[in-house]
Parts: structure tokens; C-alpha cells; sequence
């Protein structure tokens, strides 16, 4: 007698989600295939380290490399998007933010020798060790000339000026969230936001009451629903997508915003600003407009990408401006490239923050000047020994 055979076929939705599931995983694993071994430098000569994320640690929690430029690949193996971040101390050195699940982003970052902090998605997580060694054989970093003590303190001058300026703004929104009048809140949602994105190159600086202000949901194990979660996220929510409008519940998110405000206006004032601060911050600031705010990803129900995005460039013009007897001196080519550069996203951006007319090649040609400029204010940092 023949064997009788049965064939077991999964029903068309189970296959799909066990494709997709085999796909998630394996992803990570193709990535990491054609990445170079650890320790082993790209074609450019930057040495190459992977950390993978999970749901509750980095992997390996440990990492030891050679001081001068190095290159991370960061794997989100969690199922969450999360951000990736070199502490020094309080302050954030350098960052990857909005990893999706599965997938993996690239940090290109300059670092000295030292003990630095690695954050692992949720804010809860324990964090990793980075131990930056110095290397014998690197050539000796060009002393920062004494040209720059004049622009780095009259940036930090600039700062308490925008401090100033945003508290301000701020006060107004949180006003007519107490008064629960949600026209003139949804108004004023882009203006509250002017010096802080003025001021987005330092803003790290001062990381606790950055998370607090800026943090999106993801941050937190609660989501969207953690006590902890406040700010301009939390307030975009109820404005824009159908959050709580309750009057207490509004009422509450003003009293917070402002407080924190307040609490970030201290902290930044009192922080240590060095030349290599603002210029990295810099650098970090014009890849966010072209990765981030061209695309809409930053506050897309509210709409204001663009109106930060065009406060980012007048605060990165003002770097450029205050430094501009070092830069001329010193990295004159980068200087130029710099100014040619905000001078194209200054005039393409839209002046009314829409995104009417910013299609297609508009924003392709945009994002490239905001990463061009990113490559530059990167590149100023080697150029000048920072």
C-alpha cells in the first residue's frame, strides 16, 4: 500500500506574517554580512564598530576604540524605534535618532580619549560603555587657534538671547492652553518653537531638559500614554491628532512646557560651550534638516518641520557669522562652501512653512545643501584641530 501523503498549507495570512518575521530577522544578519569584520576599516580608513540594540541592552554593553575618527553601525534589533547615543556626561557627543526596527543606521564621529556613556533605546535601559583610548601613532590635533575665544563667547551671548526669546514664545503658547482656547494654541504651536530651533545646535548640552521638551513617545515605556511624556510631541497630540483636550489636561501640558522651559534656560546658560560643542552641533543640526524636517517626520500632524527647519539655518548662520574671522583665516573653502549653502536654503525654504511648491527636485536639491553643509561644519572640526 502506497504511503498516503498529507500537505499542511498555512492559511495566506499566517505565510505572509511568517515571511515577514523571517524577513525582520533576518535582515540585521544580511546587513551585518556585507558590513566589514569589527575592527576592520572601511575603504576610507575609519575604523568600523557594530552595536546592536535589543529591547533592553546594547550588544556588546562594551566598547573599546582608538581615539580620532571612528564609525558605528547601529543595528535595531528591538521593536521599537530607537536612538543611539555617545554621552559625555550630560552632554549628548554625538547621535543617531529614529533607527527602525530591524534595520541600521551609520554614525561617522571624531572622538577623544575618555570614559563616554552609550544610551540603549527606552530611557530605562542600562546604559553601555564606550572607553576611547588614545593612539600613539595618531598625528597630535592642532590647538584651537585663540581666534575662536571671541565667537564662542559671543555665541554664548547669542544663547541668552534665544533663551530669552523662547521662554517668551513659549509663555504665550502655554497661555492659551490654560485658557483652552485651541485656535489660538494650534496658532502659536510653530512660533513656540522658533528659539529653540534657533538654538538646536547647543540644545544638547542641556540633554535631561532636551528629552523633556523634545523627546518623542518612543523614548518611554509607557508611549504616548507615560505620565512622563510632555512637550512639544505631547502637545502637537492633542492639538493636532486628536489627544486630550480636556482643560486640565491642557492646562497641565502649559504649566510643564513652561517649567521646562525655564529648567532647559538654567541648564544650557550654565553649560560649558566649547568651539568643537557648536560646530559639531552644527553638523548634526544640517543633517537633521535634510534626513528630518524636508521630509515632515519631525512634527508631521502639526506641520512645522519647515518652520524649524528655517529657524535652524538663522541659527546656523549666526555660527557662521561670529566665527567668521577664524573661518576665513583658517578653513576659508569651508567657509564658502558654508555661506553659499545657507544662502540656498535660506531662499528655498518657504516663507509661510508650507510645503507647497517643495516636491520633487525642490526638496532633493535642498536636502543635498543641508547635507553638503553638514559635511562641511563636520569637516571644519579636522580642518581646525577640534
Amino acid at each position: 500500500m502506497d504511503e498516503a501523503r498529507v500537505e499542511v498549507r498555512a492559511p495566506r495570512g499566517v505565510a505572509a506574517s511568517a515571511a515577514i518575521a523571517t524577513a525582520t530577522v533576518a535582515l540585521p544578519l544580511l546587513l551585518a554580512a556585507c558590513a566589514p569584520p569589527p575592527g576592520v576599516a572601511d575603504a576610507d580608513g575609519v575604523p568600523v564598530t557594530r552595536i546592536s540594540v535589543t529591547d533592553t541592552a546594547c550588544v556588546p554593553n562594551e566598547v573599546t576604540v582608538k581615539a580620532g575618527r571612528n564609525r558605528f553601525v547601529i543595528t535595531n534589533q528591538s521593536m521599537r524605534p530607537l536612538e543611539w547615543e555617545i554621552l559625555d556626561g550630560v552632554m549628548v557627543v554625538d547621535e543617531r535618532e529614529n533607527i527602525i526596527p530591524g534595520l541600521e543606521q551609520t554614525l561617522t564621529t571624531p572622538l577623544k580619549p575618555g570614559r563616554y556613556v552609550m544610551t540603549c533605546g527606552l530611557l530605562t535601559n542600562p546604559r553601555g560603555t564606550l572607553v576611547v583610548e588614545a593612539d600613539a601613532d595618531a598625528p597630535k590635533a592642532a590647538p584651537t587657534p585663540l581666534e575662536f575665544i571671541a565667537g564662542q563667547a559671543e555665541y554664548k551671548v547669542y544663547v541668552h538671547q534665544q533663551v530669552t526669546a523662547m521662554q517668551a514664545e513659549v509663555a504665550a503658547l502655554a497661555e492659551a492652553l490654560r485658557a483652552g482656547d485651541l485656535p489660538r494654541a494650534r496658532s502659536l504651536y510653530a512660533d513656540s518653537r522658533q528659539g529653540w530651533q534657533r538654538l538646536a545646535p547647543v540644545a544638547l548640552l542641556a540633554s535631561t531638559q532636551y528629552d523633556r521638551l523634545e523627546g518623542a513617545a518612543t523614548l518611554y515605556a509607557g508611549g504616548e500614554s507615560d505620565p512622563d511624556f510632555v512637550g512639544w510631541h505631547r502637545i502637537e497630540d492633542a492639538l493636532f491628532d486628536g489627544g486630550d483636550v480636556s482643560p486640565a489636561a491642557l492646562a497641565a501640558l502649559g504649566d510643564a512646557l513652561e517649567a521646562d522651559s525655564r529648567a532647559f534656560g538654567d541648564a544650557i546658560k550654565a553649560a560649558s560651550i566649547g568651539t568643537d560643542a557648536i560646530f559639531r552641533g552644527a553638523a548634526q543640526t544640517a543633517r537633521r534638516i535634510a534626513e528630518r524636517k524636508l521630509e515632515g517626520l519631525d512634527h508631521p500632524h502639526a506641520g512645522t518641520d519647515l518652520s524649524d527647519a528655517a529657524a535652524n539655518v538663522a541659527g546656523l548662520r549666526r555660527i557662521v557669522v561670529l566665527f567668521d574671522k577664524a573661518l576665513a583665516e583658517h578653513a576659508p573653502r569651508q567657509r564658502e562652501d558654508m555661506i553659499a549653502r545657507l544662502d540656498a536654503l535660506q531662499t528655498g525654504l518657504p516663507d509661510d512653512g508650507s510645503r507647497s511648491g517643495l516636491e520633487g527636485n525642490g526638496r532633493a536639491g535642498l536636502a543635498d545643501e543641508a547635507t553638503a553643509l553638514a559635511d562641511d561644519f563636520g569637516n571644519t572640526l579636522d580642518t581646525l584641530g577640534l
